[in-house]
């Protein structure tokens, strides 16, 4: 179990190494792929999105991959395979699902919502049942995991029973650090540079292995308690999730708890259902106060003070520097806000220091760590001046 659990965790470290920004949607399809579960990301083009999906199917041995971008001008064959010639000589209209999405263990279906809706309507047998109609014959569907990924979600109900079989969801924009700006443009633009990057290789049968692992977690009452809490604050604030959703987020919770190398889950495993009871993106943070305030107390307190640095930094890059007096008042503006950083990272320790003593997830107050160390030395050397060892730093 330790073993296979380390190349998980070893491939999903990789993977962020290289996919800036991303921990959480990494972290995501690391789950997903451990619980069969599918996955949803939103946001403008060119923000990995697609990078994500291409470079965990790489490292698959034995994975069939299909992607797919969707336009007014997809047609059925594009997704299913096209009839084939034989089968129509017969008077069947048997398709050829070589290489398509019947046939595909990691699928990718890009800008889903520009194709025909009869399109989505018939893969949901595929992501659900994972079966495919093929002229009346059931054709059995490898698919592990299908991520979708778009820069808008539909308004149309007709498309929500498609976008609620997306368990995990997730909301994505562009690089916000300077410094993950500049490694990006340092960095490798080609698929295969960045694949050169990753060391493990995953086989089919390791997955099947740790998804059997995973689904032996114990749920116990005070997980679910914690649940029906969550639920329960969620739905008075207007936001109702499907009785499906919360039962399939089960699969995920157990994914998670394994993947910290345990067999039983805690209620700090609820945190994942940050990402899958939101539906518009506006509720993002509403769903994620709900969650984190039975889940993870402290993973909330961690994620005020990363956002208040974010502001304070915000406003600080708004002062001008156009004249002495703008400059001089910029410069303490700069003290006032270090002070800020300071005091931020101050409790964020404080933070990690009880969630590590309760065996909590802090992989995420780790990375606001990291971030509130960027700023200060960010600070400290662009704005006011000074050389690293005011902050002690080496």
């Amino acid at each position: 179990m330790t073993a296979l659990r380390d190349k998980f965790i070893q491939l999903k470290t990789e993977m962020n190494g290289i996919i800036l920004e991303r921990n959480e949607e990494v972290n995501g399809l690391m789950l997903a792929l451990l619980s069969r579960k599918h996955v949803f990301i939103v946001g403008p083009a060119g923000t990995s999105k697609s990078l994500m999906m291409r470079l965990l199917a790489n490292q698959i041995d034995g994975a069939v991959y299909w992607e797919h971008q969707f336009s007014k001008y997809t047609e059925p064959d594009h997704v299913f395979g096209p009839p084939s010639v034989k089968a129509l000589q017969e008077d069947s209209w048997r398709r050829v699902t070589k290489g398509r999405l019947p046939e595909c263990h990691i699928g990718l279906a890009d800008e889903i919502f520009k194709g025909n809706k009869s399109i989505r309507d018939a893969m949901l047998k595929i992501m659900n049942e994972r079966m495919f109609d093929n002229d009346g014959a059931p054709q059995k569907c490898p698919l592990e995991v299908l991520m979708a990924a778009s820069n808008e979600i539909s308004s149309d109900e007709n498309d929500q029973a498609f976008y609620d079989r997306f368990l995990m969801r997730y909301k994505v924009g562009y690089l916000s650090e300077d410094s993950n700006f500049m490694t990006m443009l340092k960095g490798p633009k080609k698929l295969e540079d960045f694949s050169k990057r990753l060391t493990v290789r995953l086989t089919l049968d390791e997955i099947h292995a740790a998804q059997v692992e995973a689904s032996l977690v114990n749920m116990p009452d005070a997980v679910l308690e914690g649940m029906t809490q969550i639920r329960r604050m969620l739905t008075g604030q207007g936001i109702q999730g499907s009785d499906r959703r919360y039962n399939e987020s089960i699969e995920v919770v157990k994914a998670k708890a394994w993947l910290q190398g345990r067999s039983e889950a805690l209620v700090d495993d609820l945190g994942v259902l940050c990402h899958m009871l939101w539906i518009d993106p506006q509720h993002k943070a509403l769903v994620q106060g709900a969650v984190l305030s039975v889940a993870n107390p402290l993973l909330k307190k961690a994620e005020e003070q990363h956002d208040a640095m974010q502001i304070a930094m915000a406003n600080l890059a708004k002062l001008p520097t156009d004249t002495p007096a703008d400059k001089k008042s910029r410069a303490s503006e700069a003290t006032f806000t270090l002070s800020k950083i300071n005091d931020a990272l101050k409790t964020l320790l404080d933070i990690f220091a009880q969630g590590e003593k309760a065996a909590m997830d802090m992989s995420a107050v780790q990375h606001y760590i990291a971030v509130g160390r960027t700023m200060q030395e960010r600070i400290v050397k662009d704005e006011l001046g000074l050389t690293r060892e005011y902050l002690g730093l080496k």
